[in-house]
């Protein structure tokens, strides 16, 4: 028989709710967010399970450790909704999103082939954002003291001595961090 499980799921608790095909409520629990402890719940379920679990942070994670333990795992890419919410509420929803087959366009997290390049991919996102966030701050700086800094010679190594000369002593240590490469 299909189980239909909702996983809702936070830093120390996640909450799961199992529905039968007709849409009765099997059960609803809340369990440590670790590894052995959401599998261990789930290996508890007979049947055939399929499960649904939002798109965020952990969805990756669970997709990899929920795999080998059902037949069908989907990470769903929420809406906002209005209104009052809970854990139990966001499960349940889940559940019957996967029980009625409106889940949509589901969000694949693949395991395999392309893994490494999708997280080089990201963490050259996350440094390329820094690296501009950090030359953002370093000529706030100088501007903040009416030091002009046009173009890129502020960053280069060699005329850096000139600008950070211009700034007072207590802001040459901020502009020194910053400007290391």
């Amino acid at each position: 028989m299909d189980r239909y499980i909702g996983v809702d799921v936070h830093r120390a608790s996640t909450t799961f709710e199992v529905l039968s095909p007709s849409g009765k409520k099997v059960r609803r629990d809340v369990v440590e967010t670790n590894g052995a402890a959401l599998v261990g719940y789930l290996k508890q379920i007979t049947g055939t399970l399929r499960v649904c679990v939002e798109e965020g942070e952990w969805s990756e994670w669970l997709y990899e450790i929920f795999m080998p333990h059902a037949e069908e795992v989907v990470v769903y890419r929420g809406r906002r909704r209005e209104g009052s919410k809970s854990d139990a509420m966001d499960a349940h929803a889940l559940a019957e999103k996967m029980r009625t087959g409106k889940v949509g366009h589901p969000v694949f997290k693949d395991r395999g082939g392309f893994r490494g390049l999708r997280e080089a991919a990201r963490a050259n996102a996350m440094v390329t954002r820094d690296v501009v966030r950090v030359k953002n701050r370093l000529k706030s700086l100088y501007r903040s003291r009416g030091i002009e800094c046009k173009g890129d010679g502020v960053y280069d190594p060699r005329q850096r001595g000139a600008y950070v000369c211009e700034l007072p002593g207590a802001m040459r240590g901020v502009a020194e961090v910053l400007g290391v490469e």
